[in-house]
């Protein structure tokens, strides 16, 4: 008979929202997928577009989550939306249906920041 055993740990990354999580995480995993991957066979290239999309997306949320001032931390995500490592990322990926990673990808893609902050309010 399966058992599961889940131990809660408030002192993970995912409860500790204090800092956002580390920009530079995201340029880390693009760098070692794009290294470990054959991107030009199967749909890598397009898989690791949608993830570098999702993943500023995410770590923005994470960011608009802290107690900083909203300023600082827009005038930081705009920043890291702008960077040259991901600008391709951003300019190639697609979806075919689904509607929530489209509009994920609309916001990051005209870096609505304030829609981001919106839904890490309510989320």
């Amino acid at each position: 008979k399966p058992l599961y055993f889940y131990r809660q740990n408030e002192s993970s990354i995912t409860k500790s929202i204090k800092k956002g999580y580390p920009w530079l995480d995201i340029n880390l995993r693009k760098n070692h997928h794009e290294n470990l991957l054959p991107l030009n066979k199967y749909d890598f290239k397009n898989q690791l577009n949608r993830l570098i999309v999702h993943e500023l997306f995410i770590y923005a949320k994470s960011h608009l989550k802290t107690k900083r001032k909203y300023a600082e931390v827009k005038k930081e995500i705009l920043n890291e939306f702008s960077r040259m490592e991901y600008q391709e990322s951003i300019k190639n990926c697609f979806y075919k249906k689904n509607w929530k990673e489209n509009l994920v990808l609309f916001i990051v893609r005209y870096k609505m920041i304030f829609l981001i902050y919106l839904y890490a309010k309510i989320n």
